[in-house]
């Protein structure tokens, strides 16, 4: 049993669509399959942008809507005939129906917001899955339709819920059972509270419901098709050196996915690890390429895979202080955690009498104004010094095994960066990744050059020397 999961770039037209059923017939003429989709290329964007032009009362939203419409039908059109036409259209038409309900819905605060955006959020999946259902009935597989609302269950996070494992695995699996002579086409990241209220599970959750419906049904393997040959140790598109990781730890892929390598989302990768389930990173434009396998760190010989990543807009902070828990305390609780900033959270490191941390912001003025306002008045007089950046790339080392010889290169290499380009430094030990902060401007030349050093030390067979690890102290280097 293999559990695959196809993301909007492999849905983007008639062609990529006609792919994606070739690859899953020849999966099934081998074994059972389970099958998740996203919803089309870029369609939840408009989604979201639908959502925020009906909360403003803006006339532009019709246009929009009518764009997604002629999208999904035109498609219909293309790729079926007779019955599973019909069939379709008339599921889509209905679908569309709703949808139209749910933007015109009267809202009376940011909690109805929040559900609202949620629900329209999932009408991608809703359109998408269907259209692919139909398209393997046509070529004689019998394929089920799954609105994965009735069986993944959740709590009330919206925007980025959390699954309830117990019943969410048990409704799997008891639907797996009941429909086993069926190829499931399961809708991607959406979910539901125990109350039938939608949820998702985060962007990028139709990776995560792969990997929670392969737990459910104790999968041989999960397999990620998308328009990349798997995970590469840099952006090919920043780094043209960039090389294909073959092998990976989930550990370290999970670090990856965390900084800013986003073939894969993060969270995917928890359920695979905890049932020993292998990830294949596959591209299905290239589906003869191997890819990339997520794995146990055991079965992996070669350990020295490293990923270098960049992440845009990245804030930094940087406290010093004798009573540092308080202060942390402080920022966590009034910042970090304070869904209206809506931050996203990347490193957080402390000593006795420093602490920092990076993080990117849904509202960047108003988190730096609050974090500001917060210094400057409930920890006024107990810090020393602060350091508070903004708009920097964050360029991410993740490496495999760390060692001696993965710091010397990385400590040397930032001796020589000149202060004008390095803004701070920050090693975290819990991520195992070092980051380095730069203006936009000298992105692409540190990128490069760090690529260049690791692709060397590779490559010229130097051996990983664990002696003397985390001998080197990061904290005075910003």
């Amino acid at each position: 049993m293999r559990v695959l999961k196809f993301g909007g770039t492999s849905l983007a037209d008639k062609d990529a669509i006609d792919r994606v059923v070739s690859i899953i017939k020849n999966r099934t003429d081998n074994e059972e399959v389970i099958v998740v989709i996203s919803a089309l290329n870029g369609v939840t964007d408009q989604l979201f942008r639908l959502t925020s032009l009906c909360y403003l009362n803006d006339p532009q939203y019709r246009s929009l809507l009518n764009d997604l419409k002629n999208r999904h039908y035109q498609l219909v059109d293309n790729l079926l005939t007779n019955f599973e036409h019909s069939k379709v259209a008339e599921q889509l038409e209905e679908t569309f129906r709703e949808l139209e309900r749910a933007l015109t819905k009267n809202l009376n605060s940011h909690k109805d917001f929040k559900e609202n955006q949620d629900y329209i959020a999932g009408f991608g999946e809703r359109l998408s899955a269907p259209i692919i259902t139909s398209c393997l009935r046509t070529i004689g597989i019998n394929a089920l339709y799954t609105d994965t609302r009735t069986l993944i269950k959740t709590d009330s996070s919206f925007g980025s819920a959390t699954i309830f494992e117990s019943i969410t695995y048990k409704n799997i699996k008891s639907y797996f059972r009941e429909n086993s002579s069926s190829v499931i086409v399961a809708t991607g990241f959406i979910s539901s509270t125990i109350d039938d209220t939608p949820t998702t599970l985060g962007r990028g959750g139709s990776d995560y419901t792969a990997s929670i419906f392969g737990a459910a049904v104790s999968a041989s393997a999960i397999e990620i098709w998308t328009d990349v040959d798997g995970l590469m140790t840099a952006d090919p598109r920043k780094v043209k050196a960039a090389s294909l990781i073959s092998r990976v730890s989930y550990e370290t892929a999970k670090n990856m996915s965390l900084f800013g390598a986003k073939v894969i989302y993060p969270p995917t990768i928890e359920p695979a690890m905890r049932f020993k389930i292998p990830i294949y990173i596959k591209n299905t434009f290239k589906p003869d390429r191997p890819g990339t396998i997520i794995e146990n760190k055991s079965s992996i010989q070669n350990r020295n895979q490293y990923c270098i990543s960049a992440a845009p807009k990245i804030s930094f902070l940087s406290v010093q202080s004798e009573e540092i828990s308080r202060i942390e305390k402080s920022i966590l609780e009034n910042i970090f955690l304070n869904d209206k900033l809506g931050i996203t959270f990347f490193s957080h490191t402390k000593t006795n009498t420093e602490i920092k941390f990076s993080f990117s912001s849904r509202d960047q003025y108003l988190t730096i104004s609050e974090i500001e306002r917060l210094i400057d008045s409930d920890l006024s007089g107990i810090i020393k010094n602060y350091t508070l950046l903004q708009n920097l790339t964050m360029i991410t080392v993740v490496h495999e095994n760390h060692s001696a010889l993965f710091h010397n290169t990385i400590t040397s290499y930032c001796s020589r960066i000149s202060n004008d380009k390095m803004q701070a430094l920050l090693y975290d030990k819990n991520s195992k990744s070092l980051s380095i902060f730069v203006d936009k401007e000298h992105e692409l030349p540190v990128l490069n050059t760090l690529h260049k050093l690791f692709s060397a030390m590779i490559e010229n067979g130097n051996g990983i020397d664990s002696s003397r690890q985390n001998q080197y102290n990061y904290s005075a280097m910003n």
